[in-house]
């Protein structure tokens, strides 16, 4: 009954509580914790990974990996756990590992269950997602059509499973910038559920996938659109609690301000950070994401007052974050600068922006949307200090990379155009630096070069 009710907690999004638990079992069963072993251990791994503390879960996973495997090693067994393992290694910001480890279990899994079975299927996903993680998304894509076209062999075109990798090759398709694959997958997977599944999230969950190539691909208002029609399916089956729909509920914020509605947005958000710290706890990622992105709206709606102290803090909050990639800082330095910029502190804007420029074209190359964002960036605010010449110069370059690297859903795409006829209209170039400051071009979205983690995300 213990086991049931704390299975219902996770279920619900009550982690904290389902954690106290688990971790009050282990302290009763044994010394320092060590008492739980299999199910009750592999609960409370799951908990440390959804409340973003995976660190704490590779200690258990790893004994219970050495348990299964001194056991006799049970093929199904030892590929479960030794997943989970890889997955928490990746979530800690080991990928190496990760990929390492599920090459291992794909290699196991073929040798002994054969290419055929479900759990080489998962096996096979696995590695693909870790490969996509790791910035191989053309071999991901191979890994998920051959997995389909097995999953097909083995339980039919409409089979759950059959629809969960089709979305998962549209998300490889669209990591490897082919949102129009990606699209034509996920229409096609929502048309042939039809109402099969009724009682499932599958559809609703194929409809936030191709929401989020829908904002990729430039198209907001049809994001909106499925984003809504969805959203109210998986709060009806989970609440609005469950960290599975806090996520969905950041992706349609981000729609939103892609759409250009940040004042829209900023109730939904505000409500999303309370949930998120309730939920996840203060600094854990999910609720730092909404605590940046609030700012972002705010800084858009001209509120500085509340956004400087949201972004900063979103910062320092990554920074601090074990296992952090640096694109998620230097987006998140973009809009502390950009906070700073339009409060007025225009010398920290520069000195800040300069530098995260630099940073990131070492980290991330010229082509990387973050760079780009924070070039724009940087050229607006020599714009508002009146150096005109100098944010003709990054505008034009910046203008020209996002054309050519960036998709076009990407909102400097459109916006850089925009910030230098701005400049043009406002005088020649080369003109600006002697006429003291200028004032900011009136949009606060660089951050949005931001690339996409989640899973869920980015937004």
């Amino acid at each position: 009954m213990s086991s049931n009710y704390t299975e219902a907690l996770i279920y619900a999004g009550e982690l904290e509580r389902a954690v106290d638990r688990l971790e009050h079992e282990g302290r009763r069963r044994g010394p320092r914790g060590r008492g739980l072993t299999g199910p009750s251990l592999i609960r409370l791994a799951r908990c440390y990974m959804e409340l973003g503390r995976p660190e704490q879960a590779v200690p258990l996973l790893k004994r219970e990996l050495a348990a299964v495997m001194s056991g006799g090693g049970d093929v199904r067994r030892t590929v479960g756990v030794r997943g989970r393992l890889a997955a928490a290694y990746q979530a800690a910001g080991w990928p190496e590992h990760a990929v390492a480890m599920f090459e291992r279990n794909l290699f196991d899994a073929e040798a002994a269950l054969g290419g055929q079975d479900a759990d080489t299927c998962d096996a096979r996903e696995n590695l693909a997602d870790a490969y996509a993680a790791s910035q191989d998304p053309l071999r991901a894509v191979e890994l998920y059509r051959q997995s389909l076209a097995r999953r097909e062999a083995l339980f039919g075109p409409r089979h759950p499973s059959v629809f969960a990798c089709r979305t998962g090759l549209a998300l490889a398709y669209e990591e490897a910038g082919e949102p129009g694959r990606a699209a034509e997958v996920l229409d096609h997977g929502i048309a042939e559920a039809g109402s099969l599944f009724d009682e499932t999230l599958i559809v609703p969950a194929m409809r936030s996938h191709r929401a989020r190539v829908a904002v990729g691909a430039g198209q907001p208002e049809q994001a909106l659109a499925l984003h809504e029609e969805s959203l109210g399916d998986w709060i009806t089956a989970l609440g609005d609690r469950h960290p599975d729909v806090l996520h969905l509920k950041k992706a349609f914020v981000v729609a939103l301000m892609a759409a250009g509605e940040e004042e829209r947005a900023v109730p939904f958000l505000e409500e999303g950070l309370a949930l998120a710290e309730d939920v996840f706890g203060g600094s854990h990622a999910e609720t730092t994401a909404f605590r940046q992105l609030l700012g972002r709206a705010l800084l858009a709606a001209g509120d500085t007052r509340r956004a400087v102290p949201l972004l900063e803090r979103a910062l320092l909050e990554l920074e601090s974050a074990a296992g952090v990639r640096p694109a998620p800082v230097l987006v998140a330095r973009v809009d502390r600068a950009s906070a700073y910029r339009e409060s007025g502190d225009l010398e920290r804007a520069v000195s800040l922006l300069e530098g995260t420029l630099y940073d990131a074209e070492a980290h991330c190359g010229r082509r990387d949307g973050v760079t780009v964002a924070a070039r724009t960036a940087l050229a607006r605010t020599y714009a508002a200090t009146g150096d005109t010449r100098r944010a003709v110069s990054l505008l034009t370059t910046a203008a020209a990379d996002a054309e050519r690297f960036l998709g076009p859903g990407e909102p400097l795409v459109r916006r850089i155009p925009r910030y230098l006829a701005e400049l043009a209209g406002a005088g020649r170039p080369g003109e600006g630096s002697q006429a003291g400051p200028a004032p900011a071009i009136p949009d606060q979205y660089e951050g949005q070069g931001e690339a996409r983690a989640e899973p869920g995300a980015q937004p």
